[in-house]
C-alpha cells in the first residue's frame, strides 16, 4: 500500500523514475529445506542487503516473500543501469542463515515512468512482467519491461489453458515422426510427438 501512495505522490510530482522489482529466487526452498525461522533469517538479510544497497532518495518497498521494489528518482537509464548493476552484484554476497552462508540468484524487472505508464499499479505491473522474464534466466540478470511481454505472457497463459483443455476432453494423440539420413533415405530414428 505505501509502494502505492509513493508512486502515486511522486507521479504528481511529475519526475521521470523506474520502477525495480528485485527477487532473491530462494525463499520457498529455504523454507523447505531449513524451516520458516531460517526463512525468516534470509528476509532479514535481504531486506538488511538492499537497505545497504539503495542509494539516497530511492524508495524501497516489500512486495511478499523474498521480493521488493525500489523507486528510483532518475531520467537517466544509465542511472537505473547501474543501480538494477548493483542490485545483482548482491548475487556475490553471502547471506547469513545460522549456521551457513547461503547466495542468491537475484533477479530484477525494469519499467519507467511515464514511458511505460501513467498508472501506479500497472507500473508495478509492468516492471514484475519484466522480472518474471528475468527469472527464466539460470543466473542473475535484468530485464526492462516492452509491451511484447505482455503478449508472450498472455500467449503462455492461453497455451496453459488450452493444454489443460485438451487433456480434460482426451484431445491428445501421439505421432512417431521418423528421422531420415538425407544422403542414404534410410531411417535413422524416431521422434514422439503429443498433437
Amino acid at each position: 500500500q505505501a509502494l502505492i501512495e509513493t508512486i502515486d505522490v511522486w507521479q504528481q510530482k511529475d519526475h521521470p523514475f523506474f520502477v525495480l522489482t528485485v527477487s532473491f529466487n530462494r525463499i520457498a526452498e529455504i523454507n523447505s529445506a531449513f524451516g520458516h525461522g531460517s526463512g525468516d533469517q534470509w528476509l532479514q538479510g535481504t531486506a538488511a542487503l538492499l537497505q545497504q544497497t539503495k542509494s539516497d532518495g530511492t524508495f524501497l518497498g516489500h512486495l511478499g516473500g523474498d521480493e521488493y521494489a525500489l523507486l528510483v528518482p532518475t531520467s537517466d537509464k544509465q542511472d537505473v543501469t547501474a543501480c538494477a548493476e548493483a542490485l545483482l552484484d548482491l548475487s556475490e554476497t553471502p547471506i547469513s542463515i545460522e549456521p551457513y552462508a547461503l547466495f542468491a540468484r537475484i533477479s530484477v524487472g525494469v519499467s519507467r515512468y511515464p514511458e511505460d505508464s501513467t498508472d501506479a499499479v500497472e507500473l508495478l505491473k509492468h516492471s514484475y512482467t519484466a522480472l518474471r522474464r528475468s527469472r527464466r534466466e539460470n543466473h542473475s540478470t535484468i530485464h526492462h519491461y516492452a509491451s511484447n511481454l505482455d503478449i508472450d505472457y498472455y500467449r503462455r497463459y492461453r497455451l496453459e489453458q488450452d493444454l489443460h483443455y485438451a487433456i480434460e476432453r482426451d484431445q491428445l494423440f501421439l505421432e512417431y515422426q521418423p528421422k531420415v539420413d538425407s544422403w542414404t533415405g534410410k531411417i535413422v530414428g524416431l521422434e514422439a510427438l503429443i498433437r
